[in-house]
């Protein structure tokens, strides 16, 4: 019997005679301007039911593409004729992430829910051990390991890996999930001014269903941006959503303060897994993040850095190319150190 399988049932072997109740799981997929990336992700999640067809599996797949400038409404569209377990969710207006991601949440079916951002890739052998753990009973939520994939900047590849392992260590102390988040089916509502989604949902989940789990074997890959430059605007743009967020009445996120990374980089060091030059580069970068953040503020410029289609260059994830090809972004394409 394959892992898959086993994952599945709870179980080693059954008998040739034995019932099982199928595993309902809500799929979720926010989609704006995916258009590169949505097709392939569908193709993923449904040789992923072909690869497991010997446990009982029941999906249901909502896609969120309202409001797109390419064709990922019509992609979705194609594939919930051809494949029944996708449904489309269209307003014909772009909403914003969390009220996209809030929509689909009260549609979502099922007794486990998969929240995954379309341009991630997630491994067979990940959504497996996902599973795992939270069929165990132990957690409410589950994230996996975030890496990144490559970029063409020598910089950014090693600002995303410092940034990534960081990631890493304060989730092995304090879990923290992001972009591919499993968990048991609870009302959940976001406030569409929250601007920090994957903490929110967290914290909701938490509440409602019990504690976060941290499952580093389930490697989830993300593209970083392709240039410093994009690099700075994406950890501008989260400083300010980081601020919005505690004013309008959320805790703080773990890792928002120099302190706790300057610890948990400090910490990667001395393990030899990040070299002085990733903390040197880190720390030069955030510090230009917030100085450029406080100057336009204060300057009455802070549009200035608000993201636009323009400050994002990236490859798609599921068609890994030579050069990296240009894409409109995601509502929000790289999740960073704040979520």
């Amino acid at each position: 019997m394959s892992n898959a399988t086993r994952l599945a049932d709870g179980s080693g072997a059954r008998g040739a005679g034995s019932a099982v109740s199928a595993l309902r799981i809500g799929i979720v997929i926010p989609a704006y301007n995916e258009s590169r990336n949505l097709g392939p992700l569908l193709d993923f999640l449904r040789s992923y039911e072909l690869a497991s067809a010997q446990r009982p599996l029941s999906r249901a797949i909502w896609v969120a593409g309202s409001g797109s400038t390419d064709a990922s409404p019509a992609i979705a569209r194609d594939y919930a004729r051809r494949w029944s377990a996708v449904r489309v969710r269209d307003t014909g207006r772009r909403e914003g992430l969390l009220l996209a991601l809030d929509g689909l949440l009260q549609l979502a079916e099922g007794d486990l829910i998969l929240r995954m951002d379309a341009d991630v890739r997630l491994t067979p052998e990940g959504l497996d051990a996902l599973i795992a753990r939270i069929r165990g009973g132990e957690f409410g939520i589950v994230g996996g390991r975030i890496v990144p994939a490559a970029s063409p900047s020598v910089w950014v590849r090693h600002l995303s890996r410092a940034e990534y392992d960081l990631h890493h260590r304060v989730s092995l102390q304090r879990p923290k999930t992001t972009v591919v988040q499993l968990f048991r089916r609870s009302p959940v509502s976001l406030r569409p001014d929250a601007g920090v989604e994957d903490q929110e949902l967290q914290d909701q989940v938490v509440e409602r269903c019990g504690p976060a789990g941290y499952v580093p074997q389930a490697v989830v890959t993300v593209v970083p941006p392709a240039n410093l430059r994009d690099f700075l605007f994406q950890r501008i743009r989260t400083i300010e959503h980081l601020k919005a967020h505690r004013a309008r009445g959320y805790g703080p996120v773990p890792t928002d303060s120099l302190r706790s990374v300057g610890a948990a980089l400090l910490g990667s060091v001395r393990a030899r897994e990040v070299g002085p030059l990733d903390l040197a580069a880190f720390f030069v970068v955030e510090s230009w993040a917030r100085v450029a953040t406080a100057y336009h503020r204060l300057r009455g410029r802070a549009r200035t850095f608000q993201w636009e289609p323009i400050a994002d260059t990236k490859q798609p994830v599921w068609t890994i190319a030579s050069s990296p090809a240009n894409t409109r972004p995601s509502e929000d394409p790289v999740p960073m150190l704040a979520r």
